[in-house]
């Protein structure tokens, strides 16, 4: 099939610097440190540092002429930090180390690695496919759809706004469904057509998992999975892949984008489409390419490629 046109802006392939995670100045760190140090103590109602309350209400415009922008809460760098210096300052003390400051560069250190805070910034992998539902909002109108990895929601608000019946925003980081719930009002979505729930694709039985955080009777399957820079990690393809079998409904589909200028360009989207095509029972349906531009440390213009996977038999949605 074609490309459609409404999710097709043609441009060159574009280099841009590999994945970082924003890291701010040593005097930042202090000040985080001191933030940290003083959150600590037993104020009563003290608001987290994630907390969308604390986050400022910004307007993401999106890669279409005609999709309306985005409202966003997007947490400060300093809350990101904050908060991590806060629980190993903890740790650091619980474990009783001679060095607390070599305690606390191990743990922050181990977190960083094990958890990286991506899903706290806005991306652009996330902008292409919430235009994309925007332009074409039959791709999800009336249809029960969920978002994997959905950081702070925005592909997950753009299905909801679009006209799906319900939709499940899902993150592995419980800090950041509270942000989709929120980003969900900003943007006028009706109460109880968007909900969120933790989901760690590398759990044994995340399917099971995202059941029992639903509160149904049997594991749910959905008309669409969206999903939006999945890729970046090396384990991903056949996580994912695993995934979209139990939780695309047969008929159903999945959108992902994907950032076409990281450093390993093509490779781990060929890898998922081999997984779900050539070795599973889904179809390519759809692929373009798309530009993004936000302001961000990795860049300011990002080459973006989207694909539309079709599973094949007769569509029997359960959520």
């Amino acid at each position: 099939m074609r490309p459609s046109a409404s999710c097709r802006c043609p441009s060159p392939p574009i280099a841009s610097p590999p994945l970082r995670l924003r890291l701010p100045s040593p005097r930042r760190l202090r000040l985080a440190l001191l933030l940290a140090l003083a959150s600590s103590l037993p104020p009563a109602a003290a608001v987290p540092p994630l907390h969308p309350s604390r986050a400022p209400l910004r307007t993401l415009r999106l890669p279409s002429a005609s999709a309306a922008p985005l409202l966003a809460r997007v947490p400060h760098d300093d809350a990101v930090l904050e908060a991590l210096l806060a629980s190993a300052h903890a740790d650091a003390l619980a474990a009783g180390e001679a060095s607390y400051d070599d305690a606390m560069a191990a743990i922050c250190s181990r977190r960083l690695a094990a958890r990286p805070a991506y899903w706290a910034q806005p991306w652009p992998c996330a902008l292409a496919l919430a235009a994309c539902v925007a332009d074409r909002p039959a791709l999800v109108r009336g249809r029960a759809a969920l978002e994997l990895g959905a950081g702070l929601g925005l592909v997950a608000v753009g299905a909801a706004r679009a006209g799906a019946a319900r939709v499940v925003g899902t993150d592995r980081e419980a800090a950041a469904l509270p942000f989709i719930s929120r980003n969900a009002k900003e943007n006028g979505v009706p109460p109880g057509v968007l909900v969120t729930a933790l989901l760690d694709w590398s759990s044994p039985d995340p399917m099971a998992s995202l059941q029992r955080s639903l509160s149904l009777p049997a594991p749910p399957t959905f008309d669409v999975v969206l999903c939006s820079d999945c890729l970046y990690d090396e384990t991903a393809p056949p996580l994912l892949a695993s995934l979209l079998h139990a939780a695309v409904a047969p008929g159903g589909a999945c959108l992902f984008t994907d950032n076409a200028d990281r450093p390993y360009a093509d490779a781990r989207r060929a890898a998922l489409l081999s997984l779900l095509c050539d070795q599973g029972d889904f179809e390519m349906e759809e692929r373009s390419r798309t530009a993004v531009e936000i302001e961000t440390l990795q860049g300011n213009r990002f080459d973006i490629e989207l694909c539309i996977v079709r599973r094949t038999g007769t569509n029997r949605t359960q959520l």
